[in-house]
């Protein structure tokens, strides 16, 4: 079938055409979305699993009804329904059908986060030169460094939400996204270190 391709992104899971087309046939701002997709899907998978192991229901079905928008949002077709499904279930207070598909799920969802990393790293330029605003990820990045540091949340939070911007970039992405994996995890000590690599870097 004709159309735009995303330099001819191939990722399991993902109808990459459908995808595409959400975002006006624009390849580098697909790849964009895919790697926000990650970077906010690790999170939200984690988050999932620990709301399911304290049974809240609530909390539950919010977190898989924004993987079913997102997911939608890319082309994952088949991950959308899936999580169309859970949340119904979570809205009907079936506890037992969470029970029997909550851990195929958060495979599905963490094995489709690691197609489309493995994806957009094979498809990335080898020369390519970052085509984010230097100035402006240097000043976002020593901001963020500097909440982190101060432990302000507020910052930190918004900070998160600033950098991920970049975490599709080919050349500096693999970074941010290293940064903000440290940062969901608590890991504040780690994220300023790859800070100060990726500082050094630019």
């Amino acid at each position: 079938m004709n159309g735009p391709t995303a330099d001819n992104l191939i990722i399991n899971g993902i109808d990459v055409q459908k995808g595409l087309a959400m975002y006006r046939g624009k390849p580098e701002r697909y790849r964009k979305i895919l790697g926000i997709f990650c970077t906010e899907g690790r999170q939200k998978a984690a988050e999932i699993d620990a709301a399911y192991s304290s049974k809240d229901m609530h909390l539950y079905t919010t977190l898989v009804h924004a993987i079913k928008s997102a997911s939608a949002n890319i082309g994952a077709r088949k991950l959308s329904e899936d999580s169309d499904n859970l949340e119904s279930a979570g809205r009907q207070s079936d506890w037992n059908y969470i029970t029997w598909h909550n851990d195929i799920y958060l495979t599905e969802l963490r094995t489709i986060i690691e197609n489309i990393e493995r994806a957009l790293a094979e498809t990335a330029p080898a020369d390519a030169e970052t085509t984010a605003n230097t100035g402006q990820l240097v000043q976002t990045l020593n901001e963020f460094k500097q909440a982190l540091q101060d432990m302000n949340s507020s910052v930190i939070n918004s900070g998160a939400r600033a950098l991920r911007v970049y975490s599709g970039e080919s050349g500096i992405g693999k970074s941010v996204q290293a940064i903000l994996h440290c940062k969901t995890r608590g890991d504040y000590e780690g994220a300023v270190a790859l800070i100060d690599i990726l500082l050094r870097e630019l």
